[in-house]
């Protein structure tokens, strides 16, 4: 089953898939979550120049910070 709040998982534009400030969750009504930062607005277009990466590169690199559960089913 889709989750319905996540868009994806990505790695900002020069950012490594592998370090928790780089990488994070885009939501549903342009919102976005970081590991580091926690939440904040998705501005537009700012995923067309990230790279997409798989849940689980993105729970590698977040091991030590908390993400909602919710995210992550």
């Amino acid at each position: 089953m889709e989750n319905e709040f996540v868009l994806g998982f990505y790695v900002d534009k020069d950012g490594d898939k592998t370090n928790s400030k780089d990488v994070f969750i885009a939501l549903i009504e342009e919102q976005l979550f970081s590991p580091t930062f926690g939440h904040a607005k998705l501005h537009h277009n700012y995923l067309d120049v990230c790279t997409k990466i798989t849940k689980e590169e993105y729970i590698e690199a977040s091991k030590l910070f908390y993400t909602p559960e919710d995210y992550l089913r």
